[in-house]
């Protein structure tokens, strides 16, 4: 019966948006979903290009992940490691 479900790949992403980052975006992000809707901007092209942008710059700054920032390696998020040490966590079987 559950022999035909596929396998599911889970994809992890790093945070790279800091706090002061994501709130530039969200702000950026509304006053040019305000230009488009405003009809300040007449040519209908660059009127979607806005709403792209707005829409990129709202969705990166909630999800905290900028592929760009990725990229170009970059990160204004600040990674808080205690003694610099990684914990690994293992569930052991018996």
């Amino acid at each position: 019966m559950f022999s035909n479900l596929q396998k599911t790949k889970t994809f992890y992403y790093e945070k790279n948006v800091g706090n002061t980052d994501r709130f530039v975006r969200v702000i950026i992000g509304i006053i040019l979903l305000i230009v488009f809707m405003s009809g300040f901007i007449e040519n209908d092209m660059i009127k979607w290009i806005v709403l792209g942008v707005s829409s990129i710059l709202i969705v990166t700054a909630f999800a905290t992940f900028c592929p760009l920032y990725t990229l170009l390696g970059k990160s204004t998020c600040e990674v808080k490691k205690k003694n610099n040490l990684y914990l690994k966590i293992s569930k052991e079987t018996t």
